[in-house]
């Protein structure tokens, strides 16, 4: 369901009649921001944040537009 609904907002956010607009960044309950920083991306601005679960250890990843036309 993940990988769907990933593959889904990046499909729709490429759709120039509808796209993909205020999308909240969530920090889910019991995750730790572990990393936070800048990059760029073919000359796109992008905020990059990693993220780790106090219980299970696992890391997620997660990248949106800072600046651009993706905004």
């Amino acid at each position: 369901m993940v990988i769907f609904f990933c593959t889904f907002l990046a499909l729709r956010s490429q759709d120039t009649c509808s796209p993909v607009s205020n999308i909240d960044d969530h920090e889910v309950d019991g995750e730790v921001e572990i990393f936070a920083g800048k990059i760029y991306d073919d000359s796109y601005l992008h905020a990059l944040r990693v993220y780790q679960d106090r219980d299970s250890k696992g890391i997620r990843i997660q990248a949106s537009a800072l600046a651009g036309e993706m905004r």
